[in-house]
């Protein structure tokens, strides 16, 4: 280091430094000037650096559980898969089907939540899907009539029944509950499977298969008429691909303690973002794109 570094980070060698210098006045500024420019510029490099502060335990184990980039990308596949759900909802394929939002978000939440959890998947399962029955159940037994809870299980039985007698032994049903119960099961482990193909195995292309899969069988049965529920999803899987992906190198980073922008994923985004709107937009411009 020259005499200038040497006199801004050790003060007390100033006298050393100003013994090597004709004109000692200006150096001492010089060196004055640099020690008070080293805290501004320590500062300004921790803005774009990763910070490690220490803080509260509690707060360590909040963001842990619930940190703002894990939550950034469940609201980004709750928007592509809820996009598939908007389209089967929309279609209304029988009369008395129920909303299907409240199944699919629920799914996505549960596959979230189990996915944090440290422990087996042969544990896990069983309880996603004990939870998923449970809701699924008093989602049908809303729309099934009848007074009582026993009433309507009763009724809810019966029928499925009935139509499994149908089913197997040549009848005919023109029972539509069969078709929701059917929906709904499937709605439920659809998102389940994709939030935990997304947060535990952080594998975006599995994740998005079951939704796409469901959303082009879907608007097939609609030719002619342009989808936006399959633009949504479309979008929000690019930025589900890229949010992955950033994720992913963000951690394999940190385990190499290699520091990066705190924010870099934020960024990243950004131009994703604007990327994929621009390529949607020249894709719905060009001839037949309604088609």
């Amino acid at each position: 280091r020259d005499d200038h570094e040497v006199a801004a980070l050790h003060p007390h060698v100033l006298v050393l430094a100003r013994s090597h210098e004709r004109e000692g006045g200006v150096r001492l500024a010089l060196a004055a000037r640099r020690e008070d420019e080293l805290p501004r510029r320590r500062q300004t490099r921790h803005l774009f650096q990763r910070r490690h502060d220490d803080g509260p335990a509690i707060d360590d184990r909040i963001a842990a559980f619930l940190p703002w980039e894990e939550w950034l990308t469940l609201l980004i596949a709750a928007v592509c898969f809820l996009s598939v759900v908007h389209s089967i909802d929309s279609a209304q394929w029988v009369d008395g089907m129920p909303s299907l939002y409240p199944i699919g978000f629920a799914g996505l939440m549960v596959g979230y939540v189990l996915s944090r959890v440290k422990a087996h998947a042969l544990l896990l399962h069983p309880a996603g899907l004990l939870t998923g029955a449970a809701l699924a159940y008093l989602q049908l037994i809303a729309i099934v009539p009848g007074g009582s809870i026993a009433e309507r299980t009763g009724n809810l039985v019966d029928r499925m029944h009935v139509w499994w007698s149908a089913a197997t032994q040549g009848g005919i049903s023109d029972d539509p509950l069969p078709f929701i119960v059917l929906t709904v099961v499937l709605v439920w482990l659809g998102a389940y499977a994709s939030s935990w193909a997304i947060f535990r195995w952080r594998n975006v292309w599995l994740g998005l298969t079951p939704g796409g899969l469901a959303l082009m069988w879907n608007i097939s049965f609609i030719p002619g008429q342009f989808s936006y529920s399959f633009v949504v999803f479309v979008f929000a899987a690019v930025l589900l691909l890229m949010r992955v992906h950033v994720a992913n190198r963000e951690a394999e980073w940190q385990r190499r303690s290699v520091v990066y922008p705190e924010f870099l994923s934020l960024s990243v985004l950004h131009a994703t973002f604007w990327a994929a709107l621009l390529l949607l937009l020249l894709a719905r411009v060009m001839p037949l794109a309604a088609e």
